[in-house]
Protein backbone atom coordinates (compact mmCIF):
# COMPACT_ATOMS: atom_id res chain seq x y z
CA UNK A 1 0.00 0.00 0.00
CA UNK A 2 2.69 2.37 0.91
CA UNK A 3 4.55 1.47 -2.36
CA UNK A 4 1.55 2.28 -4.04
CA UNK A 5 0.49 5.41 -2.28
CA UNK A 6 3.77 7.15 -3.44
CA UNK A 7 4.09 5.82 -7.38
CA UNK A 8 0.38 5.23 -8.19
CA UNK A 9 -0.15 8.65 -10.66
CA UNK A 10 -2.96 11.10 -10.20
CA UNK A 11 -3.58 10.65 -6.49
CA UNK A 12 -4.80 13.79 -4.24
CA UNK A 13 -2.05 14.73 -2.29
CA UNK A 14 -5.12 15.34 0.86
CA UNK A 15 -6.32 11.75 -0.29
CA UNK A 16 -2.98 10.36 0.32
CA UNK A 17 -2.51 12.91 3.74
CA UNK A 18 -6.10 11.80 5.05
CA UNK A 19 -5.49 7.94 4.60
CA UNK A 20 -1.94 7.70 6.01
CA UNK A 21 -3.17 9.62 9.46
CA UNK A 22 -6.27 7.34 9.64
CA UNK A 23 -6.11 5.35 12.79
CA UNK A 24 -6.34 1.61 12.87
CA UNK A 25 -3.60 -1.02 11.95
CA UNK A 26 -3.83 -1.00 8.44
CA UNK A 27 -2.84 2.64 8.00
CA UNK A 28 -0.55 2.79 10.58
CA UNK A 29 1.50 0.48 8.73
CA UNK A 30 1.68 1.87 5.44
CA UNK A 31 2.30 5.37 7.40
CA UNK A 32 5.00 3.31 8.28
CA UNK A 33 6.07 1.83 5.49
CA UNK A 34 5.94 5.23 3.28
CA UNK A 35 7.62 7.18 5.77
CA UNK A 36 10.92 4.86 5.62
CA UNK A 37 10.92 4.56 2.18
CA UNK A 38 12.50 7.84 2.47
CA UNK A 39 16.39 8.52 2.00
CA UNK A 40 16.27 10.21 5.70
CA UNK A 41 19.92 9.75 7.09
CA UNK A 42 21.99 12.29 6.66
CA UNK A 43 19.36 15.12 6.86
CA UNK A 44 18.67 17.26 9.75
CA UNK A 45 15.15 16.68 11.38
CA UNK A 46 13.35 19.79 9.80
CA UNK A 47 14.38 18.84 6.26
CA UNK A 48 13.36 15.11 6.78
CA UNK A 49 9.79 16.43 7.68
CA UNK A 50 9.85 18.73 4.63
CA UNK A 51 11.21 16.06 2.35
CA UNK A 52 8.11 13.30 3.63
CA UNK A 53 5.58 16.08 3.76
CA UNK A 54 6.32 17.49 0.42
CA UNK A 55 4.81 14.00 -0.86
CA UNK A 56 1.31 14.72 0.82
CA UNK A 57 -0.55 17.03 2.53
CA UNK A 58 -0.92 16.62 6.31
CA UNK A 59 -4.40 17.25 7.66
CA UNK A 60 -4.53 19.84 9.82
CA UNK A 61 -6.68 17.40 12.88
CA UNK A 62 -3.86 17.66 15.86
CA UNK A 63 -4.79 13.81 16.34
CA UNK A 64 -3.77 13.01 12.81
CA UNK A 65 -0.88 15.48 12.87
CA UNK A 66 0.17 13.18 16.13
CA UNK A 67 0.07 9.78 14.52
CA UNK A 68 1.89 11.20 11.43
CA UNK A 69 4.91 12.77 13.39
CA UNK A 70 4.97 9.45 15.64
CA UNK A 71 5.20 7.45 13.18
CA UNK A 72 8.04 9.97 11.28
CA UNK A 73 9.64 10.52 14.54
CA UNK A 74 10.24 6.94 14.85
CA UNK A 75 11.79 5.94 11.88
CA UNK A 76 14.09 8.70 11.99
CA UNK A 77 14.97 8.22 15.15
CA UNK A 78 15.80 3.89 14.45
CA UNK A 79 17.63 4.86 11.30
CA UNK A 80 19.62 7.34 12.76
CA UNK A 81 18.36 10.36 11.26
CA UNK A 82 21.10 13.39 11.68
CA UNK A 83 19.24 14.71 14.41
CA UNK A 84 19.18 11.18 16.49
CA UNK A 85 22.40 10.77 18.07
CA UNK A 86 23.33 14.57 18.74
CA UNK A 87 20.20 16.07 20.11
CA UNK A 88 17.51 13.40 21.03
CA UNK A 89 17.31 11.20 23.57
CA UNK A 90 14.99 8.91 22.45
CA UNK A 91 11.94 8.21 19.60
CA UNK A 92 9.99 10.45 22.10
CA UNK A 93 12.22 13.03 22.07
CA UNK A 94 12.13 13.50 18.39
CA UNK A 95 7.98 13.36 17.81
CA UNK A 96 8.10 16.28 20.13
CA UNK A 97 10.61 18.14 18.84
CA UNK A 98 9.20 16.87 15.02
CA UNK A 99 5.21 18.18 16.30
CA UNK A 100 6.87 21.09 17.59
CA UNK A 101 8.61 21.72 13.17
CA UNK A 102 4.51 21.55 12.57
CA UNK A 103 3.28 24.03 15.00
CA UNK A 104 6.10 26.19 14.19
CA UNK A 105 5.77 26.10 10.58
CA UNK A 106 2.27 26.94 11.50
CA UNK A 107 2.87 30.09 13.26
CA UNK A 108 5.30 31.31 11.08
CA UNK A 109 3.19 30.84 7.60
CA UNK A 110 -0.18 31.18 8.41
CA UNK A 111 -1.76 35.04 7.93
CA UNK A 112 -4.06 34.52 10.76
CA UNK A 113 -1.30 33.73 13.29
CA UNK A 114 -0.56 37.65 14.58
CA UNK A 115 1.87 37.53 16.86
CA UNK A 116 4.51 35.27 14.97
CA UNK A 117 6.78 33.14 17.69
CA UNK A 118 10.08 34.56 18.52
CA UNK A 119 13.48 32.00 18.82
CA UNK A 120 13.39 32.78 22.65
CA UNK A 121 9.65 31.74 22.91
CA UNK A 122 10.31 28.45 20.40
CA UNK A 123 13.48 27.45 23.15
CA UNK A 124 10.86 28.37 26.04
CA UNK A 125 8.10 26.50 24.37
CA UNK A 126 10.72 23.06 23.57
CA UNK A 127 12.54 23.33 27.35
CA UNK A 128 13.00 20.18 29.05
CA UNK A 129 11.28 17.99 26.56
CA UNK A 130 14.36 15.82 25.12
CA UNK A 131 13.66 13.19 28.18
CA UNK A 132 14.12 15.83 31.02
CA UNK A 133 16.94 17.62 29.35
CA UNK A 134 17.01 20.56 26.59
CA UNK A 135 17.33 20.19 22.84
CA UNK A 136 20.88 22.37 21.86
CA UNK A 137 20.01 25.70 21.26
CA UNK A 138 22.23 25.70 17.98
CA UNK A 139 19.95 22.83 16.85
CA UNK A 140 16.79 24.57 17.94
CA UNK A 141 18.51 28.33 16.28
CA UNK A 142 19.01 25.93 12.91
CA UNK A 143 15.29 24.89 12.91
CA UNK A 144 13.73 28.26 13.64
CA UNK A 145 15.53 30.06 10.86
CA UNK A 146 14.75 26.94 8.27
CA UNK A 147 11.65 26.90 9.34
CA UNK A 148 10.52 30.47 9.39
CA UNK A 149 11.87 30.93 6.35
CA UNK A 150 10.96 27.99 4.03
CA UNK A 151 7.83 26.87 4.49
CA UNK A 152 7.21 23.21 4.92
Amino acid sequence: LAAWLRSAPGLSDVAVGELLASPGPLCEGALRHYVAAFELDDLPIERAIRKVLGSFRLPGEAQKIGRVMEAFADVFFAHGGALAASDARSAGAAFVLAFAVVMLNTDAHNANVKEKMTFGQFVENNANLNDGANFEERTLRRIFDDVTSYEI
